[in-house]
Parts: C-alpha cells; sequence; structure tokens
C-alpha cells in the first residue's frame, strides 16, 4: 500500500500558500478623501489575523503632521485670550476659529533634497473678508497645504487677522493638556493649544472571503482604507506592514541576522534590498534605477547613487546608510563618519 502511494506521488493533504496581492483601485471621493480597495489572497485563517493588527496600526501609528498651537491677533493690536473670547471686526467667534484650524490637512511634497521637518511655523496674514486655509505661508519649502480653499472666518470692513500657528509631526490623538504641558514654555504668549487628531487614515475595514472550492483552502482579505487626501492607501498599507514586522523583529535573536559566516555572506549579499526596510521612496528609486540586491548596492558609491536618480536625494542616501549599518555593511568608498544613525519615526 506505500507504494501505491508513493507511486501516485501523493503529497501532504495541505500546502502553504504565498500570499497574493492584487492591484490596487484608488478612487477619490467628493470630499477629497482617497479610497483604496485591494485583495489580498493568503493561506486559511490567515486573513483576520492580518487585518486586525494592520487596521490598528494604520489608525494609531501612522504619523503626519497637526497643529497643536495657534495664536491668534486683530488689526494688529490684542490676541485672543481663549477660545470663547469674542474678536472685534472678525464675524466668527475664537472657537470657531480653533475648530477650523484643526482641519488644516498639511503634508510634506516629494522633494527628496528637502529635510522633512518634524515642526515648524505657518503664519496668516490677511484682511480678505474670507480668510481661507491657503492664506498661510512657511519658510518650509517641501510643505504644502492640502485643502488651501478651507474657510477660516471672515472679517468685517477694514478689519484684518494675523494667525500664527505651530505645527509638528505627531501620531494618533494629542489632546490639548498633553500639548500645552510639552510647548507652552517653548512659546510666546498668546498661544492657545489645541488637541490634535495627527493621523491622515480615516478608516480601516475588511471583509473575509472563505475560498473552500479550491485545491488549497485559503482566504481572500478585501481590504479598504480610507485617508483624507494626504496619503495614498497603497503607501499607508505598506508603511503599517513595515511597522509591524519591525515590532515584531524583537523577538527574534539579532545573531542570526547579524553575524553572518564567511559561508553565507555571499547568499546574503544576493537578497533583496526589501529587507533592508527602508522607506518607501528610497526603495522605488533603488529599483527605478536596477540596483535589486544588498551586493548591488554596497558596489555603489554615494556620488553614484544621488547621480543615478533625481528622485534618490540626500534623504534618502541617509536612510540606505543607517540601514546598511545595521548588518555592518557601506556603501562603496564610503566613510563610517557619514554613518551617524538617526532616530527612526513610525
Amino acid at each position: 500500500m506505500y507504494n501505491d502511494l508513493k507511486n501516485n506521488n501523493i503529497s501532504s493533504s495541505r500546502s502553504i500558500i504565498s500570499p497574493s496581492l492584487g492591484e490596487w483601485e484608488i478612487v477619490e471621493n467628493d470630499e477629497g478623501n482617497l479610497v483604496g480597495n485591494v485583495s489580498i489572497s493568503m493561506n486559511e485563517l490567515m486573513a483576520h489575523s492580518v487585518l486586525h493588527p494592520l487596521r490598528r496600526i494604520a489608525l494609531a501609528y501612522k504619523s503626519s503632521y497637526g497643529v497643536v498651537s495657534a495664536r491668534i491677533s486683530i488689526n494688529n493690536s490684542r490676541f485672543a485670550l481663549h477660545e470663547y473670547d469674542v474678536l472685534e471686526g472678525v464675524v466668527e467667534d475664537v472657537s470657531y476659529i480653533i475648530l477650523n484650524i484643526k482641519k488644516l490637512l498639511i503634508k510634506n511634497s516629494e522633494n527628496q533634497e528637502v529635510e522633512d521637518p518634524d515642526f515648524f511655523f505657518m503664519t496668516l496674514d490677511s484682511s480678505d473678508r474670507e480668510v481661507k486655509a491657503g492664506d498661510f505661508t512657511s519658510s518650509q519649502s517641501n510643505i504644502e497645504i492640502v485643502n488651501k480653499d478651507l474657510v477660516i472666518c471672515h472679517l468685517d470692513f477694514e478689519a484684518s487677522i494675523k494667525i500664527e500657528v505651530l505645527v509638528v509631526r505627531g501620531y494618533g490623538y494629542v489632546s490639548e493638556e498633553e500639548n500645552r504641558y510639552k510647548y507652552q514654555n517653548s512659546l510666546n504668549e498668546g498661544f492657545l493649544f489645541i488637541g490634535t487628531i495627527f493621523s491622515s487614515v480615516l478608516s480601516v475595514s475588511g471583509r473575509v472571503e472563505e475560498n473552500t472550492g479550491a485545491a488549497n483552502k485559503h482566504d481572500i482579505l478585501h481590504l479598504n482604507i480610507v485617508t483624507d487626501g494626504r496619503e495614498s492607501p497603497k503607501n499607508v498599507f505598506e508603511e503599517s506592514i513595515k511597522f509591524y514586522i519591525k515590532q515584531l523583529e524583537g523577538f527574534v535573536y539579532e545573531e542570526e541576522e547579524l553575524n553572518k559566516t564567511q559561508d553565507d555572506s555571499n547568499v546574503f549579499m544576493d537578497n533583496s534590498i526589501d529587507i533592508l526596510n527602508l522607506e518607501t521612496r528610497s526603495i522605488n528609486a533603488l529599483k527605478k534605477t536596477g540596483i535589486l540586491t544588498i551586493g548591488a548596492l554596497t558596489q555603489q558609491t554615494p556620488a553614484e547613487l544621488l547621480a543615478g536618480n533625481t528622485a534618490f536625494g540626500k534623504k534618502s542616501l541617509q536612510d540606505v546608510r543607517v540601514k546598511l549599518l545595521k548588518y555592518d555593511l557601506y556603501l562603496k568608498g564610503d566613510s563610517k563618519d557619514n554613518y551617524q544613525e538617526k532616530e527612526e519615526k513610525c
């Protein structure tokens, strides 16, 4: 009987399949939000295991910019004293203005040559009857306001208003009290503190379809991600997965990755650059120039990387240096002085 089974090529009753990601469908709705849908085929019972942590991470840990404090003055005279204050010449009260300031959607541009700031100030100085978000200006060239047509307030004739806001990068929700505790000693008189919702992700949902009719039972996760327009749902998905993997890596002995023997060093260098967990913009720029493996990457000089693709800038170069250093690797002809690891933000 055993020989009969062997001759008939009988194998294991179940096989482990590799996850298969479908094509993203991303559309902009009437509110300017980006709605992304994708289907993922994976092993039986895995869809729910992926959906729940992915949802929590995307909603709670995706960093974006938000306003934490604002100073409002009218006719270059007095500042608003509190959120219930009324300023002469302004149709709305201060609480209404603050609610609109909280709706500002601020993002960094795609300029690779400019470092994304952790905080900065924006200023609005206007005497228009209708004051809009697009009136804000900043010294940061790589910062833009997505909802420029958002109305901040309305002015009477011959009135002018000045609004200064402190913008910082953060994640999740931070209360007014927490912002006051953290920043009040660093700001001048007149700044009012507000609660901040940093996340650009509005919702993450999914539906699991059990495909029991196939030869190998598997699940299909139909994933839906909605953002406020500052970030692509696809980028949110990719960065959330990377964040999750990074959290789990702490349970694995680092020696297994870092202490490579000479015998398997060549095999390691043949690995894809994906295992370096580079930023999305960095890895896309490298792949665009045909650099797909760690070995190919370490054969490049910093100058060659910067010259090979306009999308690969100084920030991407520093990202590569930091990630290579974790494996005791360097770019060709590079100096260890350039490998000062910066604090990574998720």
